[in-house]
């Protein structure tokens, strides 16, 4: 990511924030923690669809979710662990 617009401490990406890729699009838009995607947020396609909008620990999907291909499909809807579906 090139840009990013929301709250920082100790360095880095911290509460709830939006990063941008270098041509502008949005990258994801949400919860961070130290850093990383944690929480709840939303990841964006370089076409700028949805990719994935649900629940994020250490970077990594983890928890309900849902994943879209990059025309917008829907492919899982459901539980996510290191940042695969499972169920």
């Amino acid at each position: 990511n090139v840009r990013y617009d929301g709250h920082w401490s100790e360095g880095s990406a911290q509460g709830n924030g939006v990063s941008y890729r270098e041509d502008g699009t949005k990258w994801y838009d949400g919860e961070w923690t130290k850093g990383q995607f944690s929480g709840k947020g939303e990841w964006y396609w370089p076409t700028g669809n949805l990719g994935y909008s649900g629940e994020w620990l250490n970077g990594e999907r983890s928890g309900k979710g849902k994943e879209y291909d990059e025309n917008g499909e829907l492919l899982h809807e459901g539980t996510f662990f290191q940042d695969k579906f499972i169920s």
